[in-house]
């Protein structure tokens, strides 16, 4: 699945209560979180994770936004780590806009262009990852940013905006959730009027 919407919407929220579900649902889970924008573990603290219904001990944080961080460990070293035991249900990337290319990280000078690195550095990761992930039934959740809908400018709502990433990456999810603050007075009830509280 794919998280995607504008600033502060809960996007890594959601990816957490995601995954204290899986620690409530099997008490030998362990879940991994590749928080590319380098802000786990300042987040992730053990009084945070069990807000969640995360067990500290069960839950990894990588604060890394190098592609080889993030996608060889999940394509090599997890399988191996599998073999061995270790039941790994679920993998976060939040968020794959932060995630550095490739070609710029060779690169002397932001003043270089390095123009459809990043998109290229994710397909090629997730393509890399996929037989892990299909194989040992991993849960993965990706976290995406939203970019103004400048293809159709007479968008209203949430039409304004369209997922950050390249089409790889929306072919690669099987659920794109989008989500949003709720701020107005007719989010805090349902269809009928019940008012959530």
């Amino acid at each position: 699945a794919i998280l995607f919407g504008p600033p502060k919407s809960g996007k890594s929220l959601v990816a957490l209560s995601t995954f204290g579900q899986i620690h409530q649902d099997d008490p030998t889970a362990v879940t991994v979180y590749f928080s590319t924008e380098l802000r786990g573990q300042i987040q992730h603290t053990a009084e945070t994770l069990k807000r969640f219904g995360l067990d500290p001990k069960r839950h990894i944080t990588f604060d890394v936004n190098t592609p080889s961080k993030i996608f060889d460990p999940i394509t090599y070293k997890f399988p191996e780590l599998i073999s061995k035991g270790l039941n790994i249900k679920g993998i976060a990337i939040d968020s794959l806009p932060a995630i550095r290319g490739r070609r710029s990280l060779d690169q002397d000078s932001i003043d270089t262009m390095q123009r459809g690195d990043k998109a290229l550095t994710i397909q090629d990761g997730l393509q890399q990852i996929t037989e892990t992930i299909r194989k040992h039934k991993i849960f993965l959740i990706l976290t995406d940013q939203v970019r103004a809908n400048q293809d159709n400018p007479q968008a209203k709502g949430r039409n304004k905006l369209k997922m950050s990433s390249g089409w790889y990456a929306k072919h690669f999810a099987e659920y794109y959730i989008y989500l949003e603050r709720m701020n107005s007075k007719d989010d805090k009830s349902d269809k009928s009027g019940k008012e959530f509280v």
